[in-house]
């Protein structure tokens, strides 16, 4: 680990970072679908290029950005808890060396010796699943502290450690695709470190899922999770991880997907509402999945569009990354991140 802090409380602090503010559910019903005000002017090139601004109240909103549109079918899939799989895990990780142990409560399973904790695997109230091997656990510093949770994958051999990057993270990668039925996961950042003890080096690597061969979108309402995996890799394997990847599919239709232009139509004319940042500029428009979390604690993914860019707090120079969410089959708001 890093700093003695727990893989979970590391995940949480990621997801956090990642995610930031969003809508609450009563803000996303209570935004209208009206349509835009006649001064607004929205075009689509050619090129697939969505291009767009407006002005309300002296704020403004610019929108110029190229609106992937993968040519591959969407659906909207339900999905419930792999318990199997889950139970599956525990006997590889915990009761072959601990036949004795009994699962809790709260779907987790604890070693304890002489009152310290040895092993621990489960999952948590959101399905999120986590492993930590204390007897393997490392406590020390990454060497590219500079690019935690950014897109990078480290060329980094620490001192003391037996693996390159690149086996390192495809033993994660090929970990969590074998558990997982659904969906495929790759890295986008990878750090190395080095244990402060015996200077052992490892890594961590974390990752990003898809859903035949979409990404599944990295933002999530604070209360839920989202697809996630990422683990810490020693000499002597995967020593502890934390994700929800332990899922089934239940169901899938076919959904269309609306054009983009559709969702930024609503954006230009009801930005003033969803946000009190100003000088609004958008360069990236992506289709993705969103994970929602259903009352009886199964899943559903949605195929959502992504408006991505920058803006202005009123009255200040410095400018924040603002996404506006748009389920992608009929266009209304998902949530502001």
């Amino acid at each position: 680990m890093i700093k003695n802090k727990p893989l979970e409380i590391i995940l949480a602090i990621f997801l956090i970072f990642l995610c930031g503010c969003s809508l609450c559910q009563e803000q996303i019903e209570a935004v209208s679908t009206e349509i835009a005000k006649e001064d607004m002017i929205i075009t689509k090139d050619s090129n697939d290029v969505v291009v767009a601004q407006t002005e309300v109240n002296g704020k403004k909103i610019y929108i110029n950005a190229p609106a992937y549109n993968p040519e591959t079918q969407l659906y909207l899939v339900q999905l419930e808890r792999d318990t199997k799989k889950a139970e599956e895990m525990a006997n590889d990780l915990v009761l072959t060396d601990y036949p004795n142990v009994q699962r809790d409560n709260q779907w987790r399973w604890n070693v304890i010796q002489d009152n310290k904790l040895v092993v621990s695997y489960g999952c948590d109230m959101f399905w999120n699943t986590s492993y930590l091997d204390v007897t393997r656990d490392q406590d020390g510093y990454y060497l590219e502290e500079e690019y935690l949770f950014k897109e990078h994958l480290t060329s980094i051999i620490p001192d003391g450690s037996n693996l390159s990057p690149e086996s390192a993270a495809k033993t994660v990668i090929d970990f969590v695709n074998q558990n997982s039925a659904v969906f495929n996961f790759s890295p986008f950042c990878q750090l190395a470190a080095v244990d402060g003890g015996n200077k052992e080096g490892y890594y961590t690597v974390w990752t990003k899922g898809y859903y035949k061969n979409i990404p599944v979108c990295k933002y999530h309402d604070p209360n839920t999770a989202t697809i996630s995996f990422s683990a810490y890799i020693g000499n002597n394997g995967i020593f502890a991880f934390s994700g929800l990847f332990l899922l089934l599919e239940v169901s899938r239709q076919p959904v269309s997907i609306c054009p983009a232009t559709n969702a930024a139509r609503h954006l230009c004319d009801h930005f003033n509402e969803l946000t009190v940042l100003d000088d609004i500029h958008i360069d990236r428009i992506e289709l993705e999945y969103f994970l929602l979390t259903n009352q009886d604690g199964s899943f559903t993914l949605r195929p959502v569009w992504i408006f991505s860019g920058n803006a202005q707090n009123i009255g200040s120079d410095v400018r924040a990354q603002i996404r506006f969410l748009y389920f992608a089959d009929d266009c209304t708001l998902c949530g502001v991140y």
